[in-house]
């Protein structure tokens, strides 16, 4: 504790510092040598990729790939690749004008409810809650409800621990068993006294102006919801985040400013999204009880609400400048989870927006009108897998050398427009991700909208269970409790620790990531260092600091050693995520 602080964010790679780099960096110019040099290098691309596509010396195999597959699989993609185009020229057109809205003083801002939901998140929800305290919102508008949704690990003993430490400030719902972020989140809502309740993932960082800044629209009276803009917050950890924090650049945040300016952004995200209370609460009891097929639908919450509040005629915007960075998937497998949950809630929702869109006569209805061409096109790319993907294979038998190399270019030509998004707002460097993404998403994740059609009955969540059962998640968890947040080696060395933390007033246990030192105060003063864990990682696995990954605390004891070695590896080379 320093400075009366909760948490400081000591370690350089936590998202805590990001957040706070990235408020300043915004604010400063970027580097004009590395933007020269980047955008040369992309500027220098395009002939190469002309070359591939209209240069090319063997045309006449491309001639016998076109007119070898049926006209029933090309004609459709033809179509779909025209409309697209047409699509983003007006989504572009759309971006340009788009403003943010400037925050109001601090007498003319609203009362706030933070909503922080959580389940088997560990030390994760208490970094969040911390990020949401330091927020320059006033203190005195500011309500937080952190709620524990029936959790199998310690994620209330850190909520616990946050609310003793907040002064007050935060309230704690304990769910008795786990209902789904949905039902999490309504009984938060019916007991928010703000006008306006912002939701924020339990393993997301805000700036410290985001709440600020997200309530800046509902100055109009007919904005019921309003969209942060979510940035990924481990980049470091390997290819897969810095791919998927380019492409959010452009499906999240160049493709809502466009939305916003209808005043229909088609989707609010869980990490960051702020609603207005009273549009919301009559809605809460459709939203919950919400079933797909027959069954339950616990997946795509943040899709299903607004989905509500756009066909109740309220106005649903995009924020910006409101940011918040979230943790994402390291590995394939895990990537290929969180896509396959979205695009089943895609599924789902489109078809509900497509049915009010199409089923209501506006004709003179510009934005309505818009609103209908962002449903075309979001239906037509989870529909044109099942004409792409048939036609590749068919190539690839005809002609596999000349199919690859147009594949390629083609993926090259398409990719320039996330990356020039990207480079644009953030950084040139990474903005060369946007094409490695392009070349991977082919093979990898092209698959992905078709399995998840096929399986749209589906509402698993998949990534938020542990990997224990029964006794061993209590034992789990009394280990970890006994260890002071990090897990022994021996008996011995519980017995230790408890002795030291015997006699304090606040059992705390050490946050990796959230400071050199926490303070327990208590009759022998007692400092606990985290310097002593990090010389034992040194010991066990070289020169590098153990990370605390949001998915190895759901493995078990064996399957945790190997996932460590696996990590060792992976840090010889950021590529090497991308086949784990």
């Amino acid at each position: 504790m320093k400075d009366g602080k909760i948490f400081t964010y000591n370690d350089e790679n936590d998202a805590g510092k990001r957040a706070m780099e990235e408020e300043s960096r915004l604010k400063s110019m970027k580097s004009i040598l590395s933007r020269l040099l980047i955008w040369g290098c992309i500027l220098a691309s395009i002939p190469v990729i002309l070359y591939f596509i209209m240069v090319s010396p063997d045309l006449g195999a491309a001639a016998a790939i076109a007119t070898s597959i049926s006209w029933w699989l090309l004609i459709p993609c033809f179509a779909v690749s025209a409309g697209t185009l047409s699509y983003f020229l007006m989504q572009s057109l759309l971006a340009y004008f788009y403003r943010d809205m400037p925050p109001g003083k601090d007498e003319e801002l609203p009362r706030l409810t933070v909503i922080v939901p959580a389940y088997n998140e560990g030390e994760f929800v208490a970094k969040s809650l911390a990020s949401i305290l330091e927020s320059d919102y006033p203190a005195e508008k500011l309500e937080v409800i952190a709620v524990n949704d029936g959790s199998e690990d310690d994620t209330w003993k850190w909520i616990m621990y946050a609310v003793k430490q907040s002064g007050g400030r935060i309230r704690a719902l304990n769910m008795p068993e786990n209902g789904g972020k949905k039902h999490a989140l309504c009984a938060a809502m019916k007991v928010a006294t703000g006008e306006i309740v912002v939701t924020v993932d339990s393993d997301s960082h805000l700036t410290k102006s985001a709440l600020r800044k997200i309530t800046a629209r509902f100055s109009n009276k007919k904005v019921g919801a309003v969209a942060g803009n979510i940035r990924v917050s481990n980049m470091d950890e390997g290819a897969i985040p810095k791919m998927l924090e380019v492409t959010f650049a452009f499906g999240f945040e160049f493709m809502r400013t466009g939305q916003s300016q209808i005043h229909s952004v088609l989707c609010t995200p869980g990490a960051l999204s702020a609603y207005r209370l009273s549009a919301v609460l009559p809605l809460l009891e459709i939203w919950k009880n919400q079933t797909f097929m027959g069954l339950p639908s616990t997946i795509g919450e943040d899709r299903a609400i607004t989905s509500l509040l756009i066909r109740n005629g309220w106005y649903v915007e995009f924020q910006r400048d409101a940011i918040a960075f979230t943790k994402m998937p390291v590995t394939y497998k895990g990537v290929c989870k969180m896509l396959i949950r979205w695009c089943r809630s895609d599924v789902r929702e489109n078809w509900v927006m497509t049915k009010y869109a199409f089923g209501t006569f506006r004709f003179f209805d510009l934005t309505f009108a818009a609103l209908r061409m962002n449903l075309i096109f979001a239906n037509g790319a989870l529909i044109l897998p099942f004409f792409w993907l048939p036609m590749l294979i068919g190539a690839l038998v005809i002609s596999p050398v000349m199919t690859l190399l147009y594949t390629v270019g083609g993926s090259m030509l398409w990719s320039l427009m996330p990356a020039v998004i990207y480079a644009f707002r953030y950084n040139a460097k990474d903005a060369l991700w946007a094409f490695v993404y392009g070349i991977y998403s082919i093979p990898f994740i092209s698959w992905i909208c078709v399995y998840s059609i096929f399986t749209v009955k589906n509402s698993d969540w998949m990534t938020r269970s542990l990997a224990a059962t029964g006794r061993q998640k209590e034992q789990k968890l009394e280990s970890f409790s006994a260890s002071g947040g990090v897990e022994s080696e021996n008996a011995e060395e519980h017995t230790q620790q408890e002795k030291n933390l015997h006699g304090a007033e606040e059992i705390s246990s050490p946050v990796s990531g959230c400071g050199s030192f926490l303070v327990l105060q208590g009759d022998h003063g007692t400092q606990l260092s985290m310097k002593k864990y990090e010389e034992r990682d040194e010991k066990n696995f070289g020169s590098r600091k153990k990370k605390t990954s949001l998915y190895s605390r759901r493995l078990t004891a064996t399957q945790r050693i190997a996932r460590r070695k696996l990590r060792f590896l992976h840090h010889l080379s950021s590529f090497s995520t991308l086949w784990k």
